[in-house]
């Protein structure tokens, strides 16, 4: 079997966050109108998605399952 990159697994759990904190920035606008909040809920829903993904490959990240 062969394993990820810790290096670049940590840079992509990295780049996956700073996606999320984007989507959150954009999330905190006070003229955010109702229909705008369900995209926005759902594209951090699918970046906790890929971020737990991430996280299941990189070794000693404490996440029961790790393979």
């Amino acid at each position: 079997m062969k394993w990820d990159n810790p290096r670049q697994v940590f840079a992509d759990v990295t780049a996956a966050l700073e996606d999320v904190h984007d989507i959150a920035v954009q999330g905190q606008s006070s003229d955010l109108t109702i229909d705008m909040v369900a995209p926005l809920a759902g594209h951090i829903r699918q970046g906790l998605a890929r971020i737990e993904t991430l996280m299941r490959r990189l070794p000693g990240a404490g996440i029961s399952g790790q393979r």
